[in-house]
């Protein structure tokens, strides 16, 4: 039972941490485009993008957390 707990703990720890991380990219590609769209300023483009890019990835690798947490937070 106590196991069970602390993967539960774990995963809200992950999810939380993931949460705050997108929250963050979602917010700097919604200010920069919003930026952009006023001042055509190329580098808001470009930051926005970047942002694009680090959430993909983040949402990509939640799968090896997903397993990670699968396996009780063991290594394989």
């Amino acid at each position: 039972m106590e196991e069970e707990t602390e993967g539960i703990r774990r995963f809200i720890e992950a999810l939380s941490t993931l949460r705050h991380d997108l929250l963050n990219d979602f917010t700097v590609i919604s200010g920069g485009l919003s930026a952009y769209t006023m001042t055509k300023n190329e580098r808001l483009l470009e930051n926005a993008t970047k942002a694009t890019q680090r959430a993909i990835e983040r949402l990509k690798k939640t799968k090896d957390t997903e397993l990670f947490l699968s396996l009780g937070g063991k290594m394989l």
